[in-house]
């Protein structure tokens, strides 16, 4: 893996007057010490301060990364405020668990004028996948325009949705 790129972009930052405390590095695999290493010599940073940030397969996993790789630690070492207990991510890992392996699954018809914009229903969509995660149900939307249904097609496009 190449450090080069990391440590340009932290010459730029100094360049603008912000020397950074942390430096979270995104990654396919897994940093090994030695590079860390270099990347905080080369960075003037701790090398606790080199976070990676590996490709997880849902979001959701971040924190846990995080947890892992002790960011919660560094940003309270650097903010001078003491930690008074461990991290307690046992709910967090619960959820992903759930998330990642539910024991059923359900199909729910998301109809709208225009679903063609995903973002404009992300806060639906999310809520529906942390409602069926928090169930242990994997929740499969289904998207139909709401134009493209009227009363001869109404068999066809909601017959395969349980809700």
């Amino acid at each position: 893996m190449k450090t080069k790129p990391t440590q340009h972009s932290v010459k730029a930052l100094l360049e603008l007057g912000v020397q950074p405390d942390i430096l979270v590095l995104r990654t396919e695999r897994k940093l090994n010490t030695q590079l860390k290493n270099k990347v905080a010599l080369f960075c003037n940073i701790k090398p606790e301060a080199v976070i990676e940030s590996r490709d997880v397969s849902t979001i959701y996993e971040v924190p846990l990364l995080m947890a892992k790789e002790k960011l919660d630690m560094v940003v309270l070492e650097k903010l001078g405020i003491p930690s008074k207990h461990d991290l307690d991510m046992d709910q967090w890992k619960n959820f992903v668990a759930q998330l990642k392996k539910p024991e059923s699954q359900i199909t729910i018809a998301l109809v709208g004028k225009y679903i063609e914009l995903k973002d404009s229903y992300k806060s639906i969509a999310e809520s529906f996948i942390h409602a069926g995660a928090s169930n242990n149900c994997k929740v499969n939307l289904k998207w139909l325009h709401s134009e493209d249904i009227n009363e001869n097609n109404l068999e066809e496009m909601l017959g395969d949705v349980d809700g």
